[in-house]
C-alpha cells in the first residue's frame, strides 16, 4: 500500500483548507497519510491533532523528516510506494 506523507504546520491556514480532500483522496485511493508537523512547539502540534481529529499513530513531529524529503515550504506532500521510495 502507498502512503501520503503531508507536511503541515499548525499555523498554516492552507493545509486546513485541503483537509477535506486529503480525507477524500486517502479514502477513495485507499491509502495511509502521515501528518508531518514541525517546529518545537509539541503543545501546539498536540492541539492541532485533537482539533482535526488526527488520529495520535498518524501524526509525526519532526523537523528532520521534512529536510530529508526536501520541504521548502508548507504544506507539501510526499507519496511513498510500497517500498517507501
Amino acid at each position: 500500500m502507498s502512503a501520503n506523507v503531508l507536511f503541515l504546520a499548525p499555523t498554516c491556514p492552507v493545509w486546513k483548507a485541503l483537509l477535506p480532500i486529503v480525507r477524500a483522496v486517502v479514502a477513495e485511493e485507499n491509502t495511509a497519510v502521515l501528518w508531518v508537523s514541525d517546529g518545537a512547539d509539541q503543545q501546539a502540534h498536540v492541539d492541532m491533532s485533537a482539533k482535526f481529529a488526527l488520529a495520535k499513530k498518524d501524526c509525526v513531529l519532526s523537523e528532520s523528516l521534512g529536510r530529508r524529503c526536501g520541504v521548502g515550504k508548507l504544506p507539501f506532500g510526499v507519496l511513498l510506494d510500497e517500498r517507501g521510495g
